[in-house]
């Protein structure tokens, strides 16, 4: 937009092939989303793109679309908290079935 003489079209070829190579190394991927909501749709879209579910964390607007997503109301620190917890709490019952 501003600046546009200093493009390098090879550094933006490489910065769009970046989320496709680290995509094709995860097996089950998850987004989080803190605090952006409906008026920042460029997390949304990236977890659709890689075809990830979408954890939108958010003080106001938890609302999710797709099934697959989750939508959880909160102060983003207390939330990843109470998140953690649970994935420790899961990895703990795991550990007591072996």
């Amino acid at each position: 937009m501003f600046g546009d003489e200093s493009w390098v079209p090879t550094r933006t070829a490489q910065q769009q092939a970046n989320p496709r190579e680290w995509a094709r190394e995860i097996e089950r991927p998850v987004v989080i989303e803190i605090g952006a909501g409906q008026a920042v749709p460029s997390i949304r879209l990236f977890a659709e793109t890689f075809g990830a579910p979408l954890i939108r964390i958010n003080l106001e607007d938890e609302r999710v679309t797709r099934q697959e997503d989750v939508g959880i109301r909160g102060g983003a620190l207390d939330v990843l908290h109470q998140i953690d917890a649970a994935l420790a709490s899961d990895a703990r019952l795991i550990e007591a079935t072996r």
